[in-house]
């Protein structure tokens, strides 16, 4: 089944078609001054992208063979490709195209870096939910002994919300968060599109935070979970809509809140649910690709209707597809 606006036309070939030439777009021709310039060798976020935005492995082959490949292709690095969508004849391509890894100088050795900056001073430090330290009266907190790769970094300080965001810690570089705590009475609400704001995913706010049209439904109904989202529609967030994403009964389904679209797949046709690693990242995006009807990208809605972590989400549609 595909999605099916008013006006008739139909959601999955209008949908990929407008992501992918935007983001080729984007990718290939960055602007007319440039357009008697080389073009430059895709980098790992791009390609992690176009895979991301729904084009197909083999026209991204296409574009690196054409374009050239500027990142190496490490283990790491082909695992975040893998949950991308990239196929193991795209995976070789990329291999034959990758530089050779660089022995790293000195000055690059060592342990990760990071570096906390937060608003107001004294909270308590968390990575990966265990206790590192407490920020400063100034609010900075320097941990130097973290291990590379991606951690969880949460803030707590009484009478303010939790503050929580995502970070990719580099071996021998040091990485900055900058956080600001809001206290329960401050209203996260900015009233502007959910998927174009550029902040970091937060906990759920206060009871007393602006009403979601979709909050005070039951986040599970029978045997089906509800979940609200919003769908991005492409170009990076700017055009989505909000609806609820159902889990249960062997599906998994979308509805919009206003009625102009919607899917309902079994879940065998499912082919993963999993975060994004670079598009709409920042807000905790996750996309649901199916094995024939193609790639959707949504982003968890707290009630206030801002993005949240999609791992109970995402959590469900796995327990939903083990059930079966």
């Amino acid at each position: 089944m595909s999605f099916t606006y008013r006006c008739g036309r139909s959601y999955p070939a209008t949908f990929l078609a407008t992501a992918s030439a935007l983001v080729l777009c984007a990718v290939i021709y960055p602007g007319r001054a440039e357009a008697q310039k080389p073009r430059k060798a895709l980098q790992r976020d791009q390609v992690i992208e176009l895979l991301e935005s729904g084009v197909a492995p083999p026209r991204v082959a296409e574009l690196a063979r054409e374009y050239g490949v500027a990142f190496e292709m490490t283990a790491e690095v082909a695992n975040q490709l893998v949950d991308a969508g990239a196929t193991d004849e795209l995976l070789a391509t990329l291999r034959q195209l990758a530089p050779r890894a660089a022995v790293p100088p000195p000055a690059s050795r060592g342990a990760a870096v990071l570096l906390i900056e937060a608003t107001p001073g004294g909270a308590q430090a968390y990575i990966d939910d265990e206790p590192v330290g407490t920020t400063s009266s100034q609010g900075r907190l320097k941990l130097s002994n973290l291990a590379p790769g991606v951690h969880r970094v949460r803030l707590s300080l009484s009478g303010f919300r939790d503050y929580e965001q995502d970070v990719e810690l580099v071996q021998g570089r040091t990485t900055t968060v900058t956080a600001s705590l809001k206290s329960p009475h401050q209203s996260t609400d900015s009233g502007v599109n959910p998927l174009a704001a550029p902040t970091a995913v937060t906990s759920p706010p206060a009871s007393d935070a602006p009403a979601n049209p979709l909050a005070g439904a039951q986040p599970t109904i029978g045997s089906v979970a509800h979940f609200p989202v919003a769908h991005d529609h492409g170009g990076g967030g700017a055009d989505y809509c909000v609806g609820e994403l159902l889990i249960g009964n062997r599906r998994v389904a979308f509805r919009s809140a206003n009625g102009a679209h919607s899917f309902d797949f079994p879940l065998g046709e499912l082919k993963d649910a999993k975060k994004n690693a670079v598009y709409l990242a920042l807000l905790g995006g996750f996309h649901i690709r199916f094995k024939k009807q193609g790639n959707f990208n949504f982003v968890s809605l707290n009630a206030a209707g801002q993005p949240q972590p999609p791992d109970e989400l995402i959590m469900a549609i796995a327990h939903a597809v083990g059930g079966e």
